[in-house]
């Protein structure tokens, strides 16, 4: 009787290379379409910075790409289990690409942008908000940050304060009146953070720098919070102003980072 035919080196060797190349194929459908993996998270914490207070404490520049609007940044969106810890890393091979977000840069500009000194143009901190955690959340980049500017827009904190008759004129509100309109603005319950700054070589302050959010995962509704971390404001609270004079141009003396532009780079 005649023996198996096994098949030669070369035709296994050939299979495998076959199969090697379909597997590659198919991670880079995947890598190139944006598909990310969602992480283990319950919600996601969604923060707004008051410039104003940031200025006022650390000092602040002008960016790069032009005058940003006067009123409340986005801070970032930060998936959080229940505990209140923070989910982040999930894939360290993911990157920004800033291309992604084109469509949206004005927006980016006017409400999200990085007022650190020197001047810069605000790739960076988008970037260190995408590649630790925007990528946990089951988004692509564009959901991700295109989300962020639709909350923003939707809470409107500042003219909700305005109505409340708060506005950043420097005077002292009671905490707990800016606290409750809030609230009543987007109808759950949030987090403020506050920071002390000096007013004079005697006195400081404390003033609002941070208002918290949460939101459920799909990132459209507005959730009361399973916990927050643990922030102090005194029982009076400022309210600071924010205007352009306070923010110094260094823009010269700053160095462009380069980063890719594109997914084929």
């Amino acid at each position: 009787m005649g023996g198996k035919k096994h098949p030669s080196n070369s035709s296994i060797t050939e299979e495998m290379d076959t199969r090697i190349a379909s597997a590659s194929f198919l991670l880079s459908i995947l890598f190139f379409s944006g598909a990310i993996v969602s992480a283990d998270f319950d919600f996601f914490y969604y923060v707004l910075m008051w410039p104003g207070a940031y200025c006022k404490k650390e000092g602040c520049c002008l960016p790069t790409t032009g005058k940003p609007e006067l009123d409340f940044f986005i801070e970032g969106m930060y998936p959080a289990k229940n505990s209140g810890e923070f989910v982040s890393k999930c894939d360290i091979t993911t990157k920004f690409y800033v291309n992604e977000v084109a469509d949206m840069i004005s927006g980016m500009y006017a409400y999200w942008p990085n007022i650190t000194c020197p001047s810069n143009n605000g790739l960076s901190s988008w970037k260190n908000l995408w590649e630790p955690y925007g990528n946990c959340m089951g988004l692509t980049e564009k959901e991700y940050f295109g989300g962020a500017l639709q909350l923003r827009s939707t809470v409107n904190l500042l003219s909700n304060l305005g109505r409340a008759d708060m506005v950043p004129n420097d005077n002292d509100y009671d905490s707990s009146l800016i606290y409750a309109a809030i609230n009543d603005a987007v109808g759950g319950k949030t987090a403020m953070r506050c920071v002390e700054t000096s007013w004079w070589w005697f006195w400081s302050k404390s003033q609002l720098s941070e208002v918290w959010f949460c939101v459920d995962k799909s990132g459209s509704t507005i959730i009361n919070c399973p916990t927050y971390p643990k922030f102090t404001c005194g029982d009076k609270v400022t309210f600071g102003k924010f205007t352009y004079d306070m923010m110094k141009d260094t823009s010269e003396s700053f160095n462009p980072i380069q980063m890719p532009t594109s997914l084929s780079e």
